[in-house]
């Protein structure tokens, strides 16, 4: 790699690279800080090659004795706790270089390219030795969970923002459209009965507005199996046929969002070449027409999704499988509601409450 390394005591380090022993070092970006490494080096490049992994464990038996939402539970603040762990290192790192920008010190972000090159060279090294001495299991485990954390910083920004987009998508939009329709309908009550006014187009585009809540609500409901659907016939079967019948439906009904995503798209055509208009405000029918074709999409896509997971649960329990309401996925909270730690600090708080009233 055209370097030549060597081993030096953390505590020598600083004055090694002070007296010119040493040409350079690596060490992760808030030890280079804290322990004022600038002061002896020219630069810093963000290689970005070294994944730390902190591990949380749990007794086999003891997690397989607990029931299925007692488990999701445990999981879903594990989760938390990883989430959290990144944003609070991303943060810490984003506050390092800038203040180190701000100083005017070099700092080199090396390309991506590079970085995978570099990254491929020092697997290939250490690979042996980890499985020698650890084995196939562990070096398996650790790259698993590398995976699991991006990998890469900016692959793990990009993983972290798809995976927000895909919970909160529809979720902000219902509240969007239901804070401006409340909004709008609000102001026009106050200027019809207090100032004997009002917007001749107030109530079309309060109209319009519950249209888009309404089609916001389709992906949403979708990915979280709350669409109203009858189980009495598909119960009387064993739990494999269950499975089946289940796959059937969402079949049918992933075709049937198809067919009502096309008739959408037709209808938008439609108006967008007769020029079809509203009524109060100057607006193409698109306006309304594009709310449904949004609705029938965003079913479409929820609808793959959850053909993808029951697919990939066939062993699974029944429970599991269904995924009714999303209980089952990685990070199921839309970003309004309260963390698991939240809840939990609000609980032990009314448990002290009701202790101190002797209840």
């Amino acid at each position: 790699m055209g370097v030549n390394t060597t081993s030096v005591s953390w505590n020598e380090l600083f004055t090694s690279l002070q007296q010119r022993l040493i040409d350079g070092q690596e060490c992760a970006t808030t030890s280079f800080y804290t322990e004022k490494f600038y002061e002896a080096q020219k630069y810093w490049s963000l290689t970005r090659h070294v994944f730390t992994n902190f591990l949380w464990y749990a007794n086999e038996d003891f997690m397989n004795s607990l029931s299925d939402s007692d488990r999701a539970f445990i999981m879903e603040c594990a989760q938390e706790a990883i989430d959290y762990n990144w944003e609070l290192a991303d943060q810490s790192e984003e506050e390092i270089l800038k203040q180190l920008e701000d100083a005017g010190f070099p700092v080199n972000d090396v390309d991506i390219s590079v970085r995978r090159q570099l990254g491929e060279k020092i697997n290939a090294s250490i690979k042996g030795d980890i499985i020698a001495n650890c084995g196939e299991d562990t070096y398996n485990m650790l790259m698993a969970a590398w995976r699991l954390s991006g990998g890469s910083r900016g692959r793990s920004k990009m993983k972290k923002t798809l995976r927000w987009l895909d919970v909160n998508f529809e979720a902000i939009l219902m509240v969007l459209f239901f804070s401006l329709m409340i909004l709008l309908v609000t102001v026009q009550v106050v200027l019809r009965f207090i100032f004997k006014t009002g917007f001749s187009w107030g109530e079309e585009v309060a109209r319009l507005l519950f249209v888009w809540m309404s089609f916001s609500s389709f992906g949403y409901l979708t990915r979280g199996s709350r669409h109203v659907r009858v189980g009495f016939f598909r119960e009387l079967f064993p739990v494999r046929t269950q499975k089946a019948i289940l796959i059937l439906c969402d079949v049918l009904f992933l075709v049937f969002s198809a067919g009502g995503l096309r008739a959408m798209v037709q209808l938008c055509s439609d108006a967008w070449r007769f020029q079809d208009m509203l009524t109060a405000v100057p607006w193409n029918y698109n306006a309304l027409y594009l709310a449904g074709m949004l609705g029938f999409f965003m079913m479409v896509v929820r609808n793959i999704q959850i053909l993808v997971w029951k697919f990939r649960h066939w062993g699974d329990d029944l429970e599991r499988f269904v995924n009714y309401d999303g209980d089952y996925y990685e990070n199921n909270r839309i970003c309004f509601e309260p963390k698991v730690k939240d809840v939990l600090e609000l609980a032990e708080k009314e448990a002290a409450e009701l202790l101190e009233k002797g209840e």
